[in-house]
């Protein structure tokens, strides 16, 4: 699987990398901004930003995976079920 560095390209379906970019409309800044807000939260860019502020210790790394693994199993079983 590919590993994708968070902040700096998205994998679009076509396998191609490209960098995250926002076109911006009519000089509308404060639009262009929001969209690439979003954006970022959609790839887990600020999420791994916020993550690699501070040192995390091994343990609690895999503490933190083992329950993000498990949330996803949730949600997924959750979704299914519906």
């Amino acid at each position: 699987m590919f590993n994708k560095r968070p902040g700096q390209y998205s994998r679009p379906s076509d396998g191609v990398l490209r960098p995250l970019e926002v076109p911006v409309h009519d000089g509308n800044v404060d639009r262009a901004i929001r969209i690439l807000k979003r954006e970022m939260g959609k790839e887990g860019i600020l999420k791994t930003l916020k993550q690699k502020r501070y040192y995390e210790k091994p343990s609690e790394a895999r503490k933190r995976k083992q329950s993000e693994a498990l949330r996803r199993l949730r949600r997924s079983k959750r979704r299914t079920s519906n």
